[in-house]
């Protein structure tokens, strides 16, 4: 049988065989095992600085931000907000805020405490947010996110109490010093002696 140089077998249909494939498949897992290299090296060698006197790059604050908004939205599941208008609800979440909140998340008039700008992240300031998504804002507030100092009130609050707090932050953007003041008033913790 005389076989021609030229002449070449026929491909088997749906066969990767191709050099091309896996030339692709062979540079996508080299890829991914020098990505996996690079992060044990980082992370190993203590290259990356944990303190939170560092500001984070650009490329870790995105990285941290798109991470946490994934997995918050992926969490939400069913979540429905009670009416976040009802004044009781309110007056009771403002009692909260005043208690659990205030110290880091501030409110109109209340000036940034050191506890606050020695923390990385820095907590929002819910009365300078322009939208609060709510559904959200209950989701963050009963688990709490990891390596910031936002702890899971889940542990101590069932879920109508969290609302409560939810619907005060909802209206906390609407509030000037004097609204605030008069709904925390009676609110706040007294020095101990």
């Amino acid at each position: 049988m005389n076989i021609s140089p030229s002449s070449k077998p026929p491909a088997k249909n749906g066969a990767i065989g191709s050099a091309g494939a896996n030339s692709f498949i062979y540079g996508v897992l080299a890829t991914v095992i020098l990505g996996v290299c690079a992060a044990g090296i980082v992370i190993f060698t203590g290259m990356f600085n944990v303190g939170a006197d560092v500001p984070d790059s650009g490329f870790t604050k995105l990285l941290f931000m798109v991470a946490r908004n994934r997995s918050i939205e992926t969490r939400l599941g069913d979540i429905v907000a009670p009416d976040l208008t009802d004044q009781t609800l309110i007056a009771h979440g403002a009692k909260l805020y005043a208690e659990n909140c205030e110290k880091c998340h501030l409110g109109p008039g209340v000036k940034v405490t050191d506890l606050v700008s020695g923390l990385n992240p820095m907590p929002p300031n819910f009365s300078k947010q322009k939208h609060i998504d709510s559904v959200k804002q209950f989701w963050v507030i009963k688990h709490g996110i990891k390596a910031t100092a936002m702890p899971n009130w889940g542990r101590s609050f069932d879920d109508s109490t969290i609302w409560s707090l939810v619907a005060f932050v909802d209206q906390l953007p609407k509030l000037d010093e004097n609204q605030f003041q008069k709904l925390t008033a009676n609110n706040s913790p007294q020095p101990s002696n």
